[in-house]
C-alpha cells in the first residue's frame, strides 16, 4: 500500500543564526522584515498567514519551530522529499543588527508542483471514471500532500465498497513533469484450495464457485458461493480463508468441517 511519510519534527532542522548577539548571551532577535524564498505559486502572504509570524515577534527557537511545523502541516511542502520532508521548510534570522537586537526572517520552501492532469492506470473492474471521481486533487491548483492521502484512502475505499481488493502502488506513484500518477493493483485470485473434501465432492463445490484463477476476486462473489455451499447442510463448518501473500493475489481456502 502506498503510504506517504508524515513530517518529522526535528528541531535541529531550525536554523536560527542569530550572530554575535547569540554568543554573547542576549535575549533572541525580534523580527525586522520577512523574506519568502522558494515560492511559485502561493504567495506571500498565504506562506505568512500559514506560519504565523509577523515583523516584531521574537524569534526564539521554539516559536520558529512552531512556524516550520504549521508550514508542513498545510501539505503544500514536501512532496519532492517524501523520506524526509522537514527540509523542505527551513527558517533562519540573519543580518541581526547588535544594537537593536532585531533581523530579518528568512523563510525558505519547497513548494510543491502544480497538478495538470492524471494518469490513473491498474484500474481493472472498475471504470477510470469512477476512479477519477474519487479525487479531490484538482488541475491548476498546487500538489497539496494531505489532499492526496485523502485521495489515495477513498480510491482503495472504493475499491472495497465494490468487493475487490485494490492499494495504490508506491512504485511509480507520484507527480512528473504535472502529471499525478496512480498505479493501482487489483487482487486476481491465486489458488483456491478445499479441504476436508473427497475427489467428488470437491468437483461439486467448485461447481459454485464463479471465481477462477486469474479473476479479479471479489468479496460478494466470494460471498454467494459460500453461501450455497452452506445451505447444502452437509458440513457442521466451512471455515473460509483469504490471504494476500501479495497485493496482486488473493488465495482462498475453504476448509470442510464434517457433521458428527
Amino acid at each position: 500500500m502506498f503510504r506517504i511519510a508524515r513530517e518529522a519534527i526535528v528541531f535541529s532542522a531550525i536554523l536560527v543564526v542569530i550572530g554575535h548577539a547569540r554568543a554573547q548571551g542576549t535575549k533572541p532577535p525580534k523580527v525586522s522584515s520577512i523574506e519568502v524564498r522558494g515560492n511559485k505559486t502561493l504567495n506571500r502572504a498565504s506562506i505568512l498567514a500559514a506560519a504565523g509570524l509577523k515583523v516584531g515577534d521574537v524569534a526564539t527557537p521554539a516559536v520558529l519551530e512552531a512556524a516550520r511545523r504549521s508550514l508542513l502541516a498545510t501539505g503544500n511542502f514536501g512532496m519532492r522529499r517524501i523520506s524526509n520532508p522537514e527540509e523542505a521548510v527551513k527558517l533562519s534570522v540573519t543580518d541581526v543588527n547588535l544594537a537593536t537586537n532585531e533581523g530579518k526572517l528568512l523563510i525558505e520552501v519547497e513548494e510543491n508542483d502544480v497538478v495538470q492532469g492524471f494518469n490513473i492506470s491498474g484500474v481493472g473492474p472498475i471504470p477510470p471514471r469512477e476512479v477519477l471521481a474519487q479525487l479531490q486533487t484538482k488541475p491548476g491548483f498546487v500538489l497539496n500532500i494531505n489532499t492526496l492521502r485523502a485521495d489515495v484512502d477513498r480510491i482503495q475505499k472504493y475499491y472495497d465498497s465494490r468487493g475487490y481488493i485494490a492499494n495504490v502502488s508506491e512504485e511509480g506513484f507520484g507527480l512528473t513533469d504535472g502529471i499525478l500518477a496512480f498505479p493501482i493493483i487489483v487482487g486476481r485470485v491465486g489458488t483456491i484450495v478445499f479441504k476436508g473434501l473427497s475427489p467428488a465432492q470437491r468437483a461439486e463445490f467448485r461447481k459454485l464457485i464463479r471465481l477462477k484463477p486469474g479473476d479479479y476476486y471479489n468479496a460478494r462473489e466470494f460471498e454467494r458461493a459460500y453461501r450455497k455451499m452452506f445451505r447444502k447442510d452437509i458440513f457442521e463448518d466451512i471455515q473460509p480463508s483469504i490471504l494476500t501473500p501479495q497485493p496482486a493475489t488473493v488465495n482462498l481456502i475453504l476448509n470442510f468441517i464434517e457433521k458428527k
